[in-house]
């Protein structure tokens, strides 16, 4: 398919939505080869953590595993 799969884990503070949509139609418009997938644990909130330690741990490691995935961004 010519696409570049990348995954995007939050390792310290959430993702707005907003701000991944800004992320989003970026990409599409000056990198249209990458495909982003936004973990959901971005939009998750701990504090000014995207979630608690256990869950950000957990997201890293099941994206950097996850074959389908060319690249993992934080």
């Amino acid at each position: 398919s010519g696409k570049v799969n990348i995954a995007i884990v939050a390792p310290a503070c959430r993702l707005v939505p907003e701000t991944a949509a800004r992320v989003m139609a970026f990409a599409a418009a000056h990198f249209p080869a990458a495909d982003l997938h936004i973990h959901p644990q971005c939009y998750l909130s701990a504090g000014h953590f995207a979630g608690e330690d256990a869950a950000r741990a957990a997201a890293f490691v099941e994206v950097a595993n996850d074959p389908a995935f060319d690249a993992v961004w934080f």
